[in-house]
């Protein structure tokens, strides 16, 4: 019965098109206005833009490998010259479809 179930459920896997799970950091960081101008045109190497909330900062949401979470941190701390903010992370678990 279980094997019948785990063919079951591969055979869902492989319809779907999953290529496996990686785990993600999700950042919130607060930065002012000129320095998310300089943020938007590097955006795409390690780390994605996700979206962006304007008030007296840019409270920008970023995604990366979990692995290069430190190195993301790090970048952005040099970017804002360390007056930028951390406002949450979250670690999310994605599928990666397989290409």
């Amino acid at each position: 019965l279980a094997r019948a179930y785990s063919s079951t459920a591969k055979l869902g896997l492989e319809e779907a098109g999953v290529g496996g799970a990686f785990e993600m950091s999700v950042i919130n960081y607060s930065m002012d206005y000129s320095t998310y101008g300089r943020l938007q045109k590097i955006q795409g190497g390690y780390f994605d833009l996700i979206g962006a909330e304007f008030g007296e900062n840019v409270d920008v949401e970023l995604s990366c490998d979990a692995e290069r979470e430190g190195e993301t941190l790090a970048f952005l701390k040099d970017l804002t010259g360390g007056k930028g903010k951390v406002l949450k992370i979250e670690k999310k678990i994605l599928t990666k479809p397989e290409t």
